[in-house]
């Protein structure tokens, strides 16, 4: 038999003292009123260039570009996501 496929119990006994402290926690503010979105998805440039739309947090927003702030499109309760403009760049479809 193969020494190195057997299994050998070995007795022992040692004494430990071990401290236990408090683990480090900060305080979070895991759900606050306002925050900065900083991932938007789904972005889609207008035909004309002059409007970004995206998704950011399930709800669609639009931008003027290039220096526009961004706007809710819908108040809608569902998840909105995937915006696109129309052929002729007058509706934003999803």
């Amino acid at each position: 038999m193969n020494a190195a496929n057997t299994a050998t119990e070995i007795p022992f006994t040692c004494n430990v003292k071990q401290k236990i402290t408090d683990a480090v926690r900060f305080k979070q503010d895991i759900n606050p009123d306002q925050f900065n979105v900083n991932v938007i998805r789904q972005a889609t440039t207008s035909p004309d260039g002059k409007w970004l739309v995206f998704s950011a947090l399930g709800k669609l927003y639009k931008k003027e570009l290039p220096n526009g702030k961004p706007e809710r499109i819908t108040n809608t309760a569902e998840l909105e996501y995937d915006p696109s403009f129309s052929a002729d760049g007058r509706s934003i479809v999803m």
